[in-house]
C-alpha cells in the first residue's frame, strides 16, 4: 500500500484521537489511572490486528534492549501527555506538539541519513509554522504555568525518540504485537512505580466517561499503525511535517461543524501557508 495512504488514514485517526483525550482526560480524578487504563485498551485492540501482518520477531538482543527504552519513553510521553491535555488548553497544546515534528526531521537527517532540500526545509517550516500561528491565534486569554509547557516539551521529545526507534525496530516484528508490548509495558511501569493495586484501576471507567475512552482507546491504536507505517514507507523528513497539518484540519473541521467564526483570518493565512508548504515539500 502507498505511504500516503497510510498518512491519510492516520490524519483522519489522529482528528478523532486528540478530541476524544481531551474529553477523556478532562474526566479523570487520577491521570496516571487514565493514562494505564488507555494504554491497557489500546494494547488490547491492537492484539486484535495480528492475524493481519505477518508474524515475525527478532532474534538480536539489541532490538529487545531498545524495545525497553522506548516503552520508559513512552511511559513518559503517555502520562506527560494526559497531564498536558488536562491542565493547558487545546490550543497551546496545538503550538507545543509542532516540536515533535522538529525532532522527527532532526533524527531522519541524523540517524536516518535523508536528504532534504532547501525547498522541502522551508516547506516543512510553512507547515510547521502555520500551525503554531492558529494555536496562538485562538488560545485562551489566560496565564499558563511554565511547569506543564515544560512537562509538554518533554513528552513532545521523548515521543519522537520513541517513534523514531519504533519506525527501525518495529520492521522486525508483528508491527500489532510489537504496538501492543509498548503499551502495556509501560503501563506496567507506571502501576509498578506508582504503587497501585489492580482492583483501584477501574474507579476512572465512570458511566460518563466509558464512551470517550473506548473511543480514544480504539483510534489510538489505528493512529498508531497507521502512523508507523507512514514513516516506514517513505521519508521521514517529509512524512513528518505532512502529519503535522492535522492541527489545522482538525481545527478547520471543528469550526465548520461547530460555526465557530473566531480567528477565522489567522486560519485562512494558515491554510494557504499549509497548502505553499505541501507544494514546496515535493518540488
Amino acid at each position: 500500500m502507498h505511504w500516503y495512504v497510510y498518512l491519510l488514514a492516520y490524519i483522519f485517526t489522529r482528528i478523532i484521537y486528540v478530541q476524544s483525550l481531551g474529553k477523556a482526560a478532562s474526566n479523570f480524578k487520577d491521570e496516571t489511572k487514565g493514562t494505564i487504563i488507555l494504554q491497557v485498551l489500546a494494547g488490547s485492540f491492537a492484539l486484535l490486528f495480528i492475524p493481519f501482518f505477518s508474524w515475525r520477531y527478532s532474534t538480536n538482543i539489541g532490538d529487545y534492549v531498545f524495545i525497553l527504552l522506548a516503552c520508559v519513553l513512552y511511559a513518559a510521553t503517555d502520562m506527560l501527555t494526559t497531564l498536558a491535555y488536562k491542565h493547558l488548553d487545546p490550543a497551546t497544546n496545538d503550538i507545543i506538539a509542532q516540536t515533535s515534528t522538529i525532532f522527527l526531521i532532526f533524527y531522519g537527517l541524523v540517524l536516518f541519513h535523508e536528504k532534504i532540500t532547501l525547498f522541502q526545509t522551508l516547506g516543512a517550516l510553512l507547515i510547521i509554522g502555520a500551525n503554531i500561528l492558529l494555536g496562538y491565534a485562538k488560545r485562551k486569554q489566560t496565564p499558563t504555568s511554565v511547569k506543564w509547557i515544560i512537562l509538554a516539551l518533554i513528552s513532545r521529545f521523548s515521543f519522537a525518540t520513541a517513534i523514531t526507534i519504533d519506525v527501525e525496530i518495529s520492521k522486525h516484528f508483528n508491527l500489532p504485537l510489537y504496538i501492543a508490548i509498548t503499551l502495556f509495558i509501560p503501563a506496567l511501569m507506571l502501576i509498578l512505580a506508582k504503587g497501585y493495586k489492580l482492583s483501584s484501576l477501574p474507579t476512572e471507567l465512570r458511566t460518563r466517561n466509558i464512551q470517550h475512552i473506548l473511543t480514544n482507546s480504539l483510534f489510538w491504536t489505528f493512529m498508531i499503525i497507521t502512523g508507523i507505517l507512514s514513516l516506514q514507507t517513505y521519508k521521514v523528513t517529509i512524512v513528518a511535517p505532512l502529519r503535522a497539518t492535522t492541527t489545522l484540519i482538525n481545527a478547520l473541521i471543528v469550526a465548520l461543524i461547530f460555526k465557530q467564526r473566531a480567528s477565522w483570518q489567522a486560519k485562512i493565512i494558515a491554510s494557504l501557508l499549509v497548502i505553499l508548504g505541501m507544494f514546496l515539500l515535493f518540488v
